[in-house]
């Protein structure tokens, strides 16, 4: 979805502030209209992902190594990096890990994604649907 298409007005909005910023300057610029449409906060990657994986925050945040519980914190990793854009380090300070193994973790999800494992890709998919509802 763009929000140029669906914001009525927006379009001519930064068109206007273009041409303002050019009085100004004095000189041509460019208006970037990529707008990060994937901000999500804690809370948001939170509940999509326990949603997703039918787990609990304290179950995600634990020190367990389930399967389940490993891949559910490994995906809130990827997502939190990747689309959330949050760092590697308050990732890792929210569910109680190093920065590192949050590095780790995205490393793991990429290599789950290569290879087109199914038991990631289907809750990859979930976890993305329901941050998309938000």
């Amino acid at each position: 979805m763009n929000y140029i298409d669906v914001v009525p007005g927006l379009k001519e909005i930064l068109d206007k502030s273009q041409e303002d910023i050019q009085k100004i300057l004095g000189r041509p610029v460019t208006v970037n209209y990529k707008i990060n449409k994937h901000k999500h906060s804690f809370d948001d990657l939170t509940n999509a992902v326990c949603l997703a994986c039918e787990i609990t925050l304290p179950e995600l945040k634990s020190n367990s190594r389930i399967q389940k519980l490993v891949i559910a914190r490994q995906i809130f990793c990827w997502f939190g990096y990747n689309w959330c854009k949050f760092t590697v380090t308050d990732i890792g300070l929210f569910i109680g890990r190093d920065h590192s193994t949050v590095i780790v973790s995205r490393e793991k999800v990429n290599d789950m994604m290569d290879i087109n494992d199914q038991e990631y890709m289907q809750k990859m998919e979930l976890v993305r649907m329901n941050l998309l509802k938000k």
